[in-house]
Order: structure tokens, then sequence, then C-alpha cells
């Protein structure tokens, strides 16, 4: 059996609707990140939840080291000077392996703060359309505001 087979993990997150839920999937979340995660997502609508409720979670996650991962990506791609989506991707992809993170885990936070949700056409695809300077802005605006 080969052991060195790495299999990819996504998660899938439900926005919870009580305080106490809030501090549960916050604990959960701590322990589940230990798999490194390629992906994580929010669910919006689920179990009837709002979008009030999927925001504030999409924050969370941003609060728990997404913000960090944000600000030290932010001037390697301003220096960009081709803006596309294979330019961006492998920008994020070998800040990532330089960090010791799965891809998702240095994207989803960019995905966050570029689109306000945890699901997205393509992040790159997203980042190309959008275009440097749009997404520059947006990425400052969330690397310094303050969680919520």
């Amino acid at each position: 059996m080969n052991t060195s087979l790495k299999v990819p993990v996504s998660l899938e997150f439900f926005p919870p609707k009580t305080p106490e839920g809030v501090e549960k999937l916050r604990a959960v979340r701590a322990q589940l990140y230990g798999l490194k995660p390629e992906f994580c997502s929010v669910t919006y609508g689920a179990g009837g939840s709002t979008q009030a409720g999927t925001f504030a979670t999409v924050q969370a996650i941003l609060a728990e080291g997404g913000r960090e991962r944000i600000i030290a990506l932010l001037p390697k791609l301003a220096d960009l000077d081709e803006w596309t989506a294979q330019s961006t991707e492998a920008v994020v992809r070998i800040f990532a392996e330089e960090a010791g993170l799965k891809l998702g885990q240095a994207a989803q936070p960019l995905r966050a703060a570029l689109t306000g949700r945890s699901t997205s056409p393509g992040l790159f695809d997203v980042m190309a359309v959008l275009g440097k300077a749009e997404c520059i802005a947006r990425l400052s605006d969330a690397a310094v505001a303050s969680p919520s």
C-alpha cells in the first residue's frame, strides 16, 4: 500500500443559528483545519440559514488566519505585471507551497475577500475578470477591516 498517497480533503460548513452553534463551529473548524483541507465552503441557505449567517461565517474564516494570508499575498499580487488567471494562480500556488499550506488555505480567504462568498466561479477567473486594480483594492480593504 502506498502510504505517501495524499487524499484531498474538502470541508463544507453550515452557518450556525445560535451563539452556542457559533462557538461549536469555531471549535470544530479548528480541529478540522488539522486535515489541511484543499477547499472550504459555507453553504448559503442550509437549514434555513440567512445571507447574514453565511457572511458572518465567512468573516470568521477570514479572522482565523485568512487576513494574515491576504496581507502576505498583497505585495506579491501587486508586483504582477501581467494579470491573468494563470499568473495570479501561480503566485498563490507558490505562496501556499512556501507557507506549507494547501492551495485552498491560501485561496479561500482571497475568495471571501473578493466576492463576499465562500463559493464562486473559479477564483483566478474571478480575479482576471475583476482586474488588478479592483482585486488589490478589495484585498486591501479586507486586510485592514476589523474582524467581526
